[in-house]
């Protein structure tokens, strides 16, 4: 599953992929995720969505105390169905 995972340890930079979790990193090596983000379908600007992006990291880090960190994330699905049976 790594292989849908980058990780980013400075300042988000947006090429085509569009979204991202952002969390941090547990003793025991997991990854603890407080927020995702998601532009796959282009309704913010990229230099805008990257702005959200690194203030809401900044943020997280700011309230948590932790170095946030932002994952690249290709398997994270862009819908969720929220009709109920």
């Amino acid at each position: 599953m790594r292989e849908h995972i980058s990780f980013i340890s400075g300042s988000v930079s947006i090429g085509d992929n569009m979204c991202h979790s952002l969390g941090i990193e547990r003793d025991d090596g997991d990854f603890h995720i407080l927020a995702t983000l998601n532009n796959n379908d282009g309704l913010i600007g990229k230099s805008t969505y990257a702005d959200i992006v690194n203030l809401v990291k900044e943020r997280l880090s700011y309230e948590t105390g932790e170095k946030v960190i932002a994952l690249n994330r290709q398997d994270t699905p862009d819908y969720i169905n929220t009709e109920v049976d």
